[in-house]
């Protein structure tokens, strides 16, 4: 049983990194010097796949979802929810670091957020093409 839905893991690709976009941006209110670059780079990743598998999830739109909430899926749906709740907590972690050195809040909340949610959304991306390589060799 293929436990993969097409939508569900382009719709998690692109909201992932769209996020990593938005945090890596908030992160380059006056970063370190040496930060910047990379900031850039992280910020132009997520958006470009935001923007591709977005279009990809709108192009696959009437696949099946698993988030039926009779099924198993939803908890792992709920699990997902969680991991977002973790990202939170990284934001409220950053604001106290950040009120206890010199740096901005936005920065150490973007330069955590942005890596972990760069990091699902190509972990989604990566199961897509896994599916795709399954449904031809079928």
């Amino acid at each position: 049983m293929d436990t993969h839905f097409t939508r569900d893991l382009l719709m998690t690709a692109a909201i992932f990194s769209f996020f990593s976009f938005v945090w890596f941006g908030w992160a380059q209110e006056r970063p370190p010097a040496g930060a910047v670059i990379s900031l850039g780079i992280g910020s132009g990743i997520g958006l470009l796949l935001a923007l591709a598998f977005g279009l990809l999830s709108w192009r696959n739109w009437a696949a099946p979802t698993a988030l039926d909430p009779s099924g198993d899926s939803w908890r792992s749906y709920l699990i997902i929810v969680g991991v977002e709740v973790v990202l939170v907590a990284a934001a409220v972690a950053a604001t106290v670091v950040a009120v206890r050195s010199e740096l901005q809040p936005s920065f150490l909340t973007g330069i955590l957020a942005g890596p972990i949610l760069l990091t699902f959304a190509i972990f989604a991306a990566a199961q897509w093409l896994t599916t795709l390589g399954q449904s031809t060799a079928a």
